[in-house]
């Protein structure tokens, strides 16, 4: 005796029956299409997870990028401040230096400086 079960119905497959033995028996072309509708959505999430992966790495690999350019930009950045203090300071030392040098009467001759 072969009946249509409520399982086949339920699952939508149409050459579902159970026979007279209890089992179930499905054609090939149902377990075919079952078959194929599983491997192409396994391949869908194989291809959605290694996009993922790859916008992971591509935006870690940026990241790193952006992190080490804005270190140098940072250290460019001190080492022009640093030269600029020193050089001002230099200046500032020749200025005082000079100054401290020559003071006195400016109608007096330098007795550093024999006259021409």
């Amino acid at each position: 005796m072969v009946m249509k079960t409520p399982f086949c119905t339920y699952f939508g497959i149409s050459s579902c029956f159970v026979t007279s033995l209890g089992r179930r028996d499905f054609s090939r072309s149902a377990l075919s299409s079952r078959r194929g509708a599983a491997l192409l959505i396994a391949l869908c999430a194989v291809v959605l997870l290694t996009g993922v992966v790859l916008a992971f790495f591509s935006q870690a690999s940026l990241n790193r990028q952006i992190s080490a350019s804005s270190t140098q930009y940072s250290r460019a950045d001190f080492f022009a401040r640093s030269a600029a203090e020193d050089i001002l300071g230099e200046m500032r030392r020749e200025i005082i230096e000079s100054s401290d040098e020559y003071r006195g009467d400016p109608s007096s001759p330098n007795p550093d400086y024999p006259p021409v």
